[in-house]
């Protein structure tokens, strides 16, 4: 989790990783020599109008020009999400926030001004602008000794009455979100892709007024989070999903939807195939584990006759003839089968029962008649009707063992 410490948060005002600075970030030139800190014995003594002064001359300069020669001001303004407030046309009223907030020690303390400012600092400020050369570091460092010498009490923390505007909610980078993760179910799959890309502002991603949310990443977010939750929480069972024939969708098998009733439509709850090249699909199905499923079908059949035509005289050459169910996973066919019924009528209806190896990503699974024939010259005059198709696994056997102290530990 973040570190907190209040003169961090005050001078950085983000979550970055002190031990992973900018790769384009500039480097002091030479071996200059650090600013005595602490060195305050001949410090002269001001008084509140001196050092505003003082301030005013020397140190406010320094902080409000442009942010790539060093100056601060301009991502410390006023309504950023900053901490530290640096008023550019307020030199008093900076140094008064400054002092308040004990960030103008004479003892360079970890996370002070004259801290931060060193090219050595874990968090030298600011973040990819150039180096204060010395002279400018050691003005800051002089004006600490100057505020310790006066001996004058620091203001009070300024409390505002006036409305300081809206200040927005600041979400997870997904960069803290997959750390986040990490720490509370061990989740090491990065949010990626999977999540928008976060806006940066100021040379940062964590800035509040830049991190938007839409509808689009509440989708994502949820659908993030289900997958964490399906991977942490993680206790297998088996696909159960039955299909009525209405809702189901049809098509040739050239895959252009059926629009000639001939070839095959719902009727009163089931589907009727009259042609070899009608079938029904069921849409993806999403499969989540590999391993043996159960496919079966609800079925009735009309026997009929095959006819051939012989010099212009349709002959009977084969009766009864049962018509034949197809049934395919995707593209593949996974069986034939023979559906008995009887001779020019319904037949009872029965289900058919497959063993089918399915892999773990969505498929569909289709059902057709297999030996329905209409020309010019062959007939084979047989129906079928399909009522319902249900999906039932994997086996047992096939699901993944629940880990069951991981579920003891997170539930």
């Amino acid at each position: 989790m973040r570190r907190k410490t209040a003169a961090m948060l005050l001078l950085i005002g983000c979550q970055a990783d002190p031990l992973s600075p900018r790769p384009d970030a500039p480097t002091p030139e030479g071996d200059e020599p650090e600013p005595e800190i602490g060195q305050c014995d001949d410090a002269p003594i001001l008084d509140r109008m001196g050092l505003d002064a003082q301030w005013a001359d020397q140190i406010m300069p320094l902080l409000t020009r442009d942010p790539l020669d060093g100056g601060c001001a301009a991502c410390h303004a006023p309504g950023t999400s900053h901490e530290v407030v640096i008023w550019a046309d307020d030199p008093a009223r900076t140094l008064d926030a400054l002092w308040a907030g004990g960030l103008l020690t004479a003892d360079g303390q970890p996370g002070g001004f004259v801290d931060v400012l060193s090219p050595t600092a874990d968090l030298r400020m600011p973040l990819g602008g150039a180096v204060w050369p010395t002279a400018e570091r050691q003005a800051v460092a002089d004006f600490t000794c100057v505020l310790q010498q006066s001996g004058l009490e620091p203001p009070e923390p300024c409390i505002d009455d006036t409305d300081p505007g809206h200040t927005p909610l600041r979400r997870l980078s997904r960069f803290e979100y997959d750390h986040t993760v990490f720490a509370l179910t061990g989740e090491t799959t990065p949010s990626g892709d999977r999540l928008p890309a976060d806006d940066p502002a100021f040379g940062f991603d964590t800035v509040a007024v830049a991190q938007q949310f839409s509808v689009e990443h509440l989708r994502r977010y949820q659908a993030v989070a289900e997958s964490i939750a399906q991977n942490t929480l993680e206790d297998p069972q088996p696909l159960l999903v039955q299909l009525e024939a209405e809702t189901l969708a049809g098509f040739l098998h050239s895959g252009a939807p059926i629009t000639n009733p001939a070839h095959g439509r719902p009727i009163d709850g089931h589907f009727h195939f009259q042609r070899i090249n009608a079938y029904v699909t069921t849409g993806l199905i999403s499969f989540v584990y590999p391993g043996t499923y159960t496919l079966t079908v609800r079925v009735r059949a009309w026997m009929g006759d095959e006819r051939a035509k012989r010099d212009d005289v349709w002959e009977i050459v084969d009766s009864p003839v049962a018509p034949m169910i197809r049934i395919s996973l995707g593209g593949t066919e996974v069986t034939t089968r023979v559906v008995e019924g009887v001779y020019e009528g319904w037949g009872e209806w029965v289900e058919i029962s497959v063993p089918v190896e399915i892999d773990a990503y969505p498929q569909d699974i289709r059902v057709g008649i297999a030996n329905a024939f209409w020309g010019a010259y062959r007939q084979r005059d047989v129906e079928l009707d399909l009522d319902w198709i249900e999906v039932f696994g994997p086996e047992v056997d096939d699901l993944p063992v629940p880990d069951a102290a991981r579920l003891d530990r997170f539930l």
